[in-house]
This record gives C-alpha cells, structure tokens and sequence, in this order.
C-alpha cells in the first residue's frame, strides 16, 4: 500500500491543492510493479476532487535501504468547477524519486509532474511518500472454495475482518443555506488489528437528496468492548478522518470528519447488523449535520503472517476467492441533462470482488470518466454476481448492481442508478484473466439508460481463512 502528498499549482491564481493518494500495488517481475489507486483534495478549495486510477513503475535498489522509484499513474476525475480546467477528466501523473527502508517500510521523496492533457492544469509538485507492505497470505484462485481439515499454519493468525453494505442518511445543518436531508450508500472495511480495536475504510456517494455528485472516502480507528450487552448483541465507536464533496455540499478543502457510536448484533457467526448514529463536520466549510448509519456486514477472518505467533494449533481453512479488476468502459451516448451535451463517454474502472463459494461473489465498482463531454462524472456500484466456468480457460459471468452515480452533466436525477450485465472471460494465467462485458445503466428516477461496454484485466487469488 502507497501513500503520497502534494500540492498541486492550479491555474488562474487559484489556491493550491492538497492532494492525498492511495495506491494499491502489485510486484511483478524484473522490479516491475503495477496496481490501482486513487487521489482526493484535502486542501484548498476543491472539495470533492477525487481521481481513481492506475499506477504502474519500477523499482531499482541502489543501496542496501535505498532504492530509486518511477513510474506513471493514468487516472480519471476530477471535480466540478467554474474553470473548467481538467478538461475531459482525463489525469496524467509520471514520478521519479527516492525511497528509505526502516524497519520494513519504505519513506520517500520524490518529483511528479500532475497534468490534464485536456486541460489547462500543468504542475510540477514535491512528494512525499509513504509504503506499507502487505502480510496476507493467499493460494492459487483456482483452489477457491475448498476446505482443508487440520492444518497447522504456525507463525500465522486469523484477526477478524467485517465487510459491510450500508445506508446512511445525513441530516444536515447549514448556516448559510436549507437544512437537507442526504441518503447515501457506501461500503466499509472494518480490520480488528487487536481483540477490541480495529481500522475503518469506507467509501459512499449520495443517491438521494440533493444535487447528484457527493461522494466521500473516510480512513480512522475504533473501539468494541469484548462485552455483550445480551446475547449476541455488543456496543462500538469510531473516529474517521477522510475527503469529500461534489453535488453542492460546501466542504471547501474536502477533509471531513466524523464520529459515530453504534450497536452490532450477531445474526449469525457469518453475518451481523449494525446501527450507528453520530455526527460529520467539514473541517472548513458549510458541511455539517447528525448521521444514522444501518449496515450488513459479512465476518471473514483471512490469515496474516505475524512472526511473533511461534505456533498454532491444527484447524480448518477455507479459501475465498478475490478478483482485482481494472477496466476501461464506454458509455454509448448517455442521456445528459444540460443542453449541447451529447456523444459516448469513457470511464476508467476499478472492479473488487469476493467469492461466497466456487461461483457466487458480492463486489464492488468504481469509475470516473477520462473522455467525452462529461468531466467529473464517477459512480459507484455494489453488487452480486455469478460466475460459471465452461473449461479450465473460458468462464461465463453476470451481475446485478446498483448504487450511486452524478457530475458531468448525466441525466441521473438525485443519482440512484442500476445495472445488469453479462460477460465472457478468459484465464490467461493461474492468476490473471481477461474479460469483456456489456451492461444496461439505469437512473431509477433521471432519464439516463445506456449500453455500457467493458473490458478489464484482472489479479486473482484466493485468500485463506478459517473455516
């Protein structure tokens, strides 16, 4: 995992942009790595700017703890201003630089160019740099689905995790304008890195509300008591720092900040629900307001090597397949809501899904469009799907999703869209595939239905857990 920050030159005398990254990154041969990422504002005055993408480079070892890093990050996004300066949304971001080992982490500093090739943004920005190598332990995705009885994984542990959809409604507060209302819909990744303390990640976008467009990413800590209150039932609470904007929220730079607390009840050893209640503030800006957060979180506890564990006991694991995908998609002529807006659009998309057994998964999509007349646009889908394999080499696939979408001037209405689709792939490698799909994208309420065509190239694995 790679993190950056940057301040970005905007033109036109406008404030500097504070630019968070996060990328995920895969090592390939030959010092090659390549993976997926994205950038959100956190200063300034582009609250909302977000990017998502794809990063690929090198690494050269030059002494024992120092090593030389390039690479490129083609990425997607933007957000909605008077300037128009990121013109279609397409991001273009090379970078050279030197990283530190200690104590297996890497720290560094390094040059970027951050350009718009279709706009009007050229800056030429210092970075710092931050890596945290992965510790999850995986199989071949071929072995997904299988069960394995008294394996004994010394120096190996199984920390819970808790994958989960949710709904939240945001009441909000503002001083300068109406009070609204906002329903979004997200997913959120909960790690316990100790019995009774854990990382949150989550990100959602409004689908209900106000303008089309909001979106919103939050990292942070908490805490859940070991105690139940009845049976099943135990108490939690979170602290989470992130970015977000778009769709006429007044965020200004883009942090937020938020706190909840909240009740989780055990339906099943699999399964459990949450309710939360809390507050979300803008750090500067008009963006203020209580929440009520409902979610389904699915329970998986996957292993992690940690050296200081000398042995285990025998016990049974069960494989998950993961899919990692990046892809390209077009939409053909999308229904727009502003005049003089017509013609196809393209989008670079982030897909991640997680196989219940051998065929069944639950995912989600993220995308922002690089091409056409609608800069700024990005949705966000979750999803079930079914994937069926004819031979060793070719597989059939379909899925159902919905979720939020808004920017760039497609007919959405408040942002609530849907998609059914149907694909054919092919495993190239044990752990890479390639796949190609067509869809049908829905607004429930606006007047958007359009043909989408993807293609995408996937890094798939199974993960271990117990059983």
């Amino acid at each position: 995992y790679a993190m950056s920050y940057e301040n970005v030159t905007l033109p036109d005398g406008q404030p500097r942009m504070g630019l968070l990254g996060v990328n995920y990154l895969y090592n390939l041969p030959a010092d090659l790595y390549a993976g997926v990422g994205g950038y959100a504002a956190v200063k300034g005055d582009r609250g909302g700017f977000f990017t998502l993408g794809f990063d690929a480079g090198f690494h050269r070892q030059l002494l024992n703890n120092v090593r030389l890093d390039a690479g490129l990050y083609l990425g997607a996004g933007g957000a909605h201003n008077s300037h128009h300066d990121e013109g279609e949304g397409l991001m273009l971001r090379p970078h050279i630089g030197l990283e530190f080992e200690h104590n297996g982490y890497f720290y560094g500093l390094s040059y970027a160019r951050l350009e718009y090739p279709s706009g009007t943004i050229k800056s030429n920005d210092v970075v710092a740099n931050f890596s945290v190598p992965s510790n999850l332990t995986y199989a071949d995705f071929a072995t997904l689905g299988h069960t394995y009885n008294k394996v004994r994984l010394d120096g190996y542990s199984f920390p819970e995790q808790q994958l989960s959809l949710n709904n939240q409604s945001y009441f909000l507060r503002s001083d300068s304008s109406k009070d609204a209302t906002v329903q979004l819909i997200g997913i959120q990744d909960r790690y316990y890195f100790k019995p009774q303390f854990f990382t949150v990640v989550s990100a959602a976008g409004a689908y209900k509300g106000q303008d089309n467009g909001y979106m919103e990413a939050f990292g942070g800590l908490g805490w859940q008591p070991k105690v139940n209150l009845l049976s099943g039932l135990t108490w939690h609470s979170s602290v989470l720092l992130g970015a977000g904007g778009g769709g006429g929220a007044v965020t200004s730079g883009g942090v937020l900040m938020k706190v909840k607390t909240g009740l989780q009840y055990a339906i099943s050893p699999r399964f459990a629900f949450d309710v939360d209640a809390g507050y979300v503030q803008a750090h500067k800006g008009d963006f203020k307001g209580y929440l009520v957060d409902a979610g389904l979180n699915y329970r998986l506890r996957f292993a992690k090597y940690s050296p200081a564990i000398d042995e285990v006991s025998p016990l049974s694991v069960r494989t998950r397949g993961v899919t990692l995908m990046a892809q390209h998609i077009t939409y053909f002529s999308p229904q727009f809501s502003v005049a003089n807006k017509s013609g196809d659009v393209g989008l670079f998309g982030v897909n991640l899904n997680v196989f219940l057994n051998k065929n069944i998964y639950v995912g989600g999509q993220a995308a922002s469009a690089y091409a056409g007349d609608a800069a700024s646009y990005a949705t966000g889908l979750l999803g079930i799907g079914y994937r069926y394999s004819f031979t060793k080499k070719w597989y059939a696939d379909t899925s159902l999703q919905l979720g939020a979408a808004g920017g760039g001037g497609i007919a959405v209405h408040e942002g609530a869209v849907w998609q059914p689709s149907v694909g054919l792939g092919y495993n190239l490698t044990r752990d890479v595939s390639l796949q190609a799909s067509v869809g049908r994208l829905n607004a429930f309420k606006g007047d958007l239905h359009t043909t989408s065509l993807t293609f995408g190239v996937s890094r798939n694995i199974s993960l271990i857990g117990a059983a």
